[in-house]
């Protein structure tokens, strides 16, 4: 199950607990069922952000068209909360510059957990740049 933060919510998107409107909502905009529609989130694909988004904000704001959910890909890719279960399942499989930027985009508290339960290093691996050098200090 993914988590996102939308505004200040945070929620579990299991679309299977979606009631039967939102799915067929997300059908008619999208032309495509439910499996199709979470592979195009997994791509990014912005028609299928831009459904995702209006399903979690639609409850809160009554009358919201889909239309009118607008976001930068940006701020969709910062929304995706990494959980714990996440990061130990796929820090073994990582190798130093992914872990860096999987670092890199953990809040300091869930650090700290992750260190303690022994699941992160003592020492973070060295940071990367944008350009996949190794970032030197100044």
């Amino acid at each position: 199950m993914a988590h996102y933060r939308v505004g200040d919510e945070s929620y579990d998107m299991d679309p299977t607990t979606w009631p039967n409107v939102d799915v067929a909502a997300v059908q008619r905009a999208l032309g495509c069922g439910l499996s199709k529609f979470m592979e195009r989130l997994e791509d990014i694909d912005v028609d299928a952000v831009q459904a995702l988004i209006w399903v979690l904000r639609r409850r809160s704001e009554p009358g919201l068209r889909i239309a009118d959910v607008t976001f930068t890909v940006r701020e969709y890719l910062a929304a995706i909360e990494t959980t714990d279960d996440d990061v130990k399942e796929s820090w073994p499989l990582l190798d130093d510059q992914q872990k860096a930027a999987l670092l890199a985009g953990l809040p300091e508290d869930q650090k700290a957990r992750l260190f303690m339960d022994g699941v992160l290093i003592k020492e973070p691996p060295v940071p990367f740049d944008a350009a996949g050098s190794a970032a030197t200090e100044t």
